[in-house]
Order: structure tokens, then C-alpha cells, then sequence
């Protein structure tokens, strides 16, 4: 123990500075511009604080503050009490979640990859090539994958470092490379910067309180004949009590509910996420069934995605809690009450859970951008896709939207949106200049599907080999003896018509 933090030595790299020995990489951290240093005498993988403060990564304090020493900034020794969990690093085509501990680190670099990187992947360091092999059985494509360091791999465009034809030739007979090639256009970013900065209007870091009323607002109209739906509260578990008491507290604050004496009352419950967190949702189903039904159509991606031929640029948009953006019409706060261990509460801004929240979203959104629409943009419910042929244009449409926006109040949360890509996603799909494909997630969610075993899991296998229907000729016939099984008066018998259709479909994605 040292002034109070147990002692753990960083290896200083200052001495093999000069000896040339540093494997050094660009990359990304979470959509962030890196330096990184590999560096596996490192106890930790370490982050730079000021990377981690100016994109405000969410940090998480130690169980036990310890301290390290080394090539650090501040002296010999500084005291460590944050990390941060789970970022998503990418190197030259390598992607990773990381554990960083957070410190004050050399200017020279933003993360440093220590002992934990090289426990989990075993690399092979070459000092005198500058370069990192990670062995096949580590990587995620099945191959050795070559790493090079960022004099030969200038990602960010540190200097006039780029290969010649003589020299990828020579890296290309590596028995053990990877090679990506890229092809590198300049691009200019000071014009979505300048824009953004403009707009910072859109970009707020939360919600300005309660939205404006505007002309399309979400109205809840009833069946006629019907008592309001009300029911007793759910009972939830001691750390859900507290999970909501929060969430209540938070949207008091802002203004988002209020108290409620409302003859309704729809129950609490928290949903599990895909990242483990639990969310509280309003169960509405008592007041769904007795809604009448928005007849507002919901556009059919094919149509969406046929707009974007020709485009060479595109930005997509997330637009920051949009539906808590969209207010209760004057009158109908009270049909939104829930109930609580705490109390009732009523809703002023659209919740999730209402049967015609997707169609009053879409709704708004075509409202808002009508001038634009289909001309430059997109829109699906929250995403919003600008598409451009040139560089110049899509600076000037990125404009014009953030200023209808800005005028209508609506915001964006700028750390989700994608600006200035030649190829993004898009309603589950990779969109560029030469026209769409399924991304690869999509595709392993279908190709790692197991064998139907009733109705409910063919008609779920099903629901996913559809959304593949436009790549995939033919796809009716070669669905036929699995929708075969799904008609009424036929038993469910799984034979092998059935299996090579299975096989097929998955083979043919």
C-alpha cells in the first residue's frame, strides 16, 4: 500500500522509445478517433481521462481505487478509480469490447492495450516489421489477422505514409497477413462541424422540458360504450421499486408526467433489453383495446429504399427520445394515467406502448420535413436517412434539415447519428452507392436459427427468411413446404421436404 492505493507497477515504454520497438495503431472507440498503443506489460487496458471526458463515455468507480506508475502523465504515481465497460474498439477490420480503466496518459496516446488485450487474444508482436498477428483461432474471421502499425496503416491521415504498389505486394506474401484494402477519398468535415455548431439547437444534451403543442399531437380516441380500462399496480421486486422511484423523480423534472386522479389506470413493469438493462413500460393493453385505430399509413421500405438510387453520401439521424417529443393532446393527459406503488401519474408527452404511437410518429416526422422529403430524405417513424450525389449537396441538406428541425423544435442526439458515410444502415440493411444487402447480423440471426419445433417457432423463422424475400429469387418456392405446415387443417410434421427447405432458405441468404 502507497498513500492509501494498493501499488501496481505500469511499465514506463519511454525506454523502448528509442529503441524503435512501439506497435502502435489507429483506430475507433466507440465511433471516436484513437491513438493506441500495444503494450501487454500494461496491468490494465488503459483510456486517456481526456478522451473520456470530452466524449462523456459513461464511467463506472472501481470496488477498490488502486494506483499505477510508469509512463503516465502527473509523476511516478497516480491513483486509478474509474473504468469504463464494454466500449467497441476497431482496428483495421478487428473489433472488440474493452474494459479501459481510466488515467491521465501521455500526450502520445489515447488507449493503451495491456495484459487483459493480450490474455484474451494471445497475439504474436513483430518488433522489427512493427506489426500484430492475431492467431485464427482469436479472430473473428477464422484467419490470422495482421495488424499494422499506424506508420504503414495511417488511418487518420497522420502524415504521407501510404503504401506503393511494391510494398503491398510484399505484404501480401506475409503467409500469415490479413491485408484490408481501402480505397481513401479526401473528405471535409469542417462543413457538418460549422452546421452543427449552427444547429446546436438540435444537439441539446438532454430534452428541454415539455414540447410545444403543434398541430399533430397524439389523440386518443375511444370506442364508444366502454368504461375506462383501470387496473390494480403490479408488484415488482425491491431493486425495481427503487429503478422506479428514479424514473418517476426524472420524469417529474422534467415535466414529461404529473400527478393523477384519472378514473384510468394502466400498471408498471420493467422489460429486460438486448444489453441486460431493465426498462419501465406501461402496460396498456386495456386501453389499446378500446382505441380506434389510425389509418395513417406506414410507408413500405421498398418504396424508401428505391428513393436512394444514385446517392453517394449518406447521414442518418437519431432523433433524441422522439416520442416523448410529441405531446398529449389537451384533454386526453388523464386517458394516459398509470399506476404505481407510488401513486398515479399521467402522461404530457407520448409514451412507448400505444397501439397508435408508430403511426402518429410517422405522422409528425413526414409533417415536419414535408419540404425535403423524398428529395434528400428519408424517414421510417425516428429514422431519418439524408442521401446526397455529391459531397457539396449533402453539406447543404444536412443544413436544411437541421434548420427545419430546429424551427419545429425537434432534436437529435448527435452522438447516435452517422454524418458524411458513403455506406450506412438502414432499416436493418447496408446501404451504398451500388444499392442495399442484408447486414451481417441480420444474416447470422437467420443462418444460426435452430430447426423449428412447432407452429411458434416456424412462424418466427418464417417472419425472419421474409425480411431476406427481395435478395433471395424465387423465395416463394423455396418457402413452399414450410408454409405448407402452417395451414390450419395440416399436422405439424416435420419431414424432409422440410429440412431441405429449411437448408435452403438459409443457403440462399
Amino acid at each position: 500500500m502507497r498513500n492509501g492505493y494498493p501499488f501496481r507497477r505500469y511499465y514506463s515504454t519511454k525506454t523502448s522509445r528509442a529503441l524503435g520497438k512501439l506497435i502502435r495503431f489507429h483506430g475507433r472507440l466507440a465511433g471516436v478517433p484513437v491513438r493506441c498503443l500495444y503494450d501487454p506489460a500494461a496491468d490494465f487496458n488503459f483510456l486517456a481521462h481526456s478522451v473520456a471526458e470530452s466524449n462523456r463515455f459513461t464511467l463506472w468507480d472501481l470496488d477498490e481505487p488502486t494506483a499505477c506508475k510508469g509512463g503516465l502523465n502527473g509523476g511516478p504515481q497516480l491513483p486509478i478509480s474509474q473504468e469504463d465497460k464494454g466500449l467497441p474498439l476497431c482496428i483495421q477490420g478487428f473489433s472488440t469490447p474493452l474494459d479501459l480503466t481510466v488515467v491521465d496518459l501521455d500526450d502520445d496516446y489515447d488507449v493503451i492495450l495491456g495484459m487483459p488485450f493480450y490474455k484474451e487474444y494471445i497475439p504474436i508482436p513483430h518488433y522489427c516489421e512493427k506489426a500484430l498477428t492475431i492467431p485464427a483461432c482469436e479472430s473473428p474471421t477464422g484467419r490470422d489477422l495482421l495488424l499494422l502499425d499506424s506508420e504503414e496503416y495511417p488511418v487518420e491521415g497522420e502524415g504521407d505514409d501510404f503504401f506503393s504498389q511494391r510494398e503491398l505486394r510484399r505484404l501480401m506474401k506475409r503467409p500469415s497477413s490479413h491485408v484490408h484494402l481501402f480505397h481513401l477519398e479526401a473528405v471535409r468535415k469542417g462543413g457538418v462541424s460549422d452546421t452543427l455548431e449552427v444547429h446546436s439547437l438540435q444537439s441539446a444534451d438532454k430534452l428541454p422540458g415539455l414540447p410545444p403543442h403543434r398541430k399533430i399531437e397524439c389523440e386518443i380516441k375511444l370506442e364508444a360504450g366502454h368504461s375506462p380500462p383501470a387496473r390494480a399496480p403490479y408488484r415488482l421486486l425491491y431493486g425495481q421499486l427503487d429503478k422506479l422511484r428514479w424514473q418517476l423523480d426524472s420524469y417529474l423534472e422534467k415535466g414529461h408526467i404529473r400527478p393523477s386522479i384519472s378514473p384510468y389506470a394502466a400498471p408498471v413493469l420493467f422489460m429486460q433489453k438486448a444489453d441486460g438493462m431493465q426498462q419501465m413500460c406501461i402496460d396498456f393493453m386495456g386501453l389499446n383495446k378500446i382505441t380506434v385505430r389510425d389509418k395513417f399509413p406506414i410507408p413500405h421500405p421498398e418504396e424508401l429504399l428505391s428513393r436512394l438510387y444514385g446517392a453517394k453520401f449518406f447521414s442518418s439521424l437519431d432523433l433524441r427520445q422522439y416520442f416523448h417529443q410529441t405531446r398529449i393532446r389537451e384533454g386526453d393527459e388523464e386517458k394516459m394515467a398509470f399506476i404505481t406503488r407510488y401513486g398515479s401519474f399521467e402522461w404530457l408527452v407520448m409514451p412507448f406502448g400505444l397501439c397508435n404511437a408508430p403511426s402518429i410518429s410517422m405522422c409528425l416526422i413526414m409533417d415536419m420535413l414535408r419540404p425535403l422529403l423524398d428529395k434528400c430524405v428519408v424517414v421510417f417513424i425516428d429514422d431519418v436517412l439524408v442521401f446526397s450525389r455529391t459531397l457539396e449537396e449533402h453539406i447543404e441538406h444536412i443544413n436544411q434539415i437541421l434548420s427545419l428541425l430546429k424551427e419545429r423544435q425537434l432534436y437529435v442526439k448527435v452522438s447516435k447519428c452517422a454524418w458524411l458515410r458513403t455506406e450506412t444502415k438502414f432499416l436493418g440493411l447496408v446501404v451504398n452507392e451500388k444499392g442495399v444487402r442484408p447486414s451481417h447480423k441480420k444474416m447470422q440471426g437467420l443462418t444460426e436459427f435452430a430447426q423449428p419445433t412447432d407452429r411458434t417457432s416456424l412462424h418466427q423463422f418464417l417472419g425472419l427468411a421474409n425480411w431476406f424475400r427481395r435478395f433471395v429469387p424465387g423465395f416463394s418456392f423455396l418457402a413452399g413446404p414450410l408454409t405448407f405446415l402452417l395451414q390450419g387443417n395440416v399436422p405439424f410434421e416435420w419431414k424432409t421436404a422440410q429440412s431441405r427447405a429449411f437448408a435452403e432458405l438459409k443457403k440462399a441468404v
